[in-house]
């Protein structure tokens, strides 16, 4: 966040524009095939913490 104020009070926040731009990429289905996968990877490793 070289050159911006840092505001350190509850809120709003600021983003990254990393954030913003991952934010506005298109949303996978929870039954899609990558989702499933990924969410079951998830899980196993839920399972250590």
């Amino acid at each position: 966040m070289k050159g911006r104020t840092l505001l350190m009070i509850p809120g709003p926040i600021e983003f990254e524009p990393e954030v913003l731009q991952a934010l506005g990429a298109p949303t996978t289905s929870h039954i899609a095939p990558a989702f499933v996968d990924a969410f079951e990877r998830v899980l196993e490793r839920m399972r250590d913490v």
